[in-house]
This record gives C-alpha cells, structure tokens and sequence, in this order.
C-alpha cells in the first residue's frame, strides 16, 4: 500500500492533515485484511523501496498532484505510456517491489464543520456559520485504485463520499468518519467482495520457456 495523499490541505493544519491521511491508510488496512488481502502497510512499503534503493525513481516517476482518477490508465495516445505507469513497470521488472498490486490512496475532501439541515434542500451542505438550521457535521470524500504493477495501469477504481452529523463533532467522531469513508469505499456492489486478481502476466524468459 503506497502512503495516500491529498491534492490540498483542505485548510486543516500540517498536524491534522497528516493524522486524517495516516487515518485513513489505517482503515484501508484493516478493510483490505477484512477481504482477505495480504497488506504491506505504507511505512513497510518504504522500507521496501528504500532496501532495493528504489525510493528515488519510484518518487520522481510517480508524481500524484491531480485526482486519482486520471492516473495509471491505459495510453492515450502514440507517445506510449504514461510517467507513472512506465515507471511502475521497469520497477516491477526489475523486482524491487515485491508484490503484484498496489493501492493508492486519496483524500478528496476532508473538513469538520456546520452542514445545512435545511428539510427544503435536497442534499445537506456545509452551512454559514451565521445559520440557523445548521449543525455540526464531518465530510469525507475518499477514492482509492488497485493498480497492477506487471502493467501499470488500474484494476478497480471505487470512491465513497460521507457526511455524519455526531453529536459533537469531536476528533474521535472525525476518525470514525474516515473509517467508515474509506470502508464504504471497498464496501457495496462496486468494491472488492467479489474482486480477484487476474493470473500473473508471464515474465518473457518464462514465455520462451513455455514455447
């Protein structure tokens, strides 16, 4: 599992953007063992890049700034792949990351507030301070991607948007928010209970030796 990361700070301090980012890379794992995944955690994924002395190009070739959605999908064009997906592939083939799929990981929107309760509105959003038909509430938006790292480009693809409205919101109450966020990601007709991972893309040498 690759760190997760967020395009902004969503206003949140350094301290509190890093604990909702590790937060939710704590419920990612706790789900995915839940489906029966083998996890490697973010930190012993680093120390992994770092043991095959592939931290730097994993780093340079693999620059997320833009939605998740955008990234390791298949070439668009006759200039090849894209960055990320060519630099997934040539760290696979030279074996130093050990594993066939990645999960990456992004917060898309994260904020503890007042939302609007208004019956008339269709949907509850965040409210002026000044209104009167407001309440405290915490808003999770997550998406995450499965990439396959013989080919570089996405397996599954699911997002989960979430609006709770605890009674206060507490930190406690913000941490639980991302969990469920990040659960119902993985969760429902579009997640992983009836996910398998496709057989293993033979290496060439083990083509030759078939034929």
């Amino acid at each position: 599992m690759v760190p997760f990361y967020a395009q902004t700070n969503f206003s949140l301090s350094p301290d509190k953007l890093a604990a909702v980012l590790q937060q939710s890379e704590r419920a990612a794992v706790e789900s995915l063992r839940g489906y029966g995944f083998e996890v490697m955690g973010p930190a012993d994924f680093r120390e992994r890049l770092e043991h095959a002395d592939a931290a730097t190009l994993f780093d340079d070739g693999i620059v997320l700034h833009a939605g998740l959605s955008t990234y390791f999908e298949p070439a668009k064009s006759s200039n090849g792949p894209s960055l990320e997906v060519a630099t997934l592939t040539r760290l696979n083939q030279e074996g130093a990351l050990g594993v066939d799929v990645l999960l990456f990981g992004e917060v898309v929107y994260y904020t503890e507030t007042l939302c609007n309760t208004d019956p008339n509105t269709a949907k509850s959003r965040e409210a002026p301070r000044t209104s009167t038909t407001s309440t405290p509430c915490v808003v999770s938006h997550f998406q995450a991607k499965l990439v396959y790292v013989s080919t570089g480009e996405t397996m599954w693809f699911n997002r989960a948007f979430l609006e709770t409205y605890p009674p206060p919101a507490t930190p406690d109450a913000g941490a639980a928010t991302i969990t469920q966020t990040v659960a119902r990601t993985f969760d429902g007709p579009d997640g992983l209970a009836d996910f398998h991972l496709p057989d293993p893309v033979p290496t060439p040498d083990a083509r030759v030796a078939a034929e």
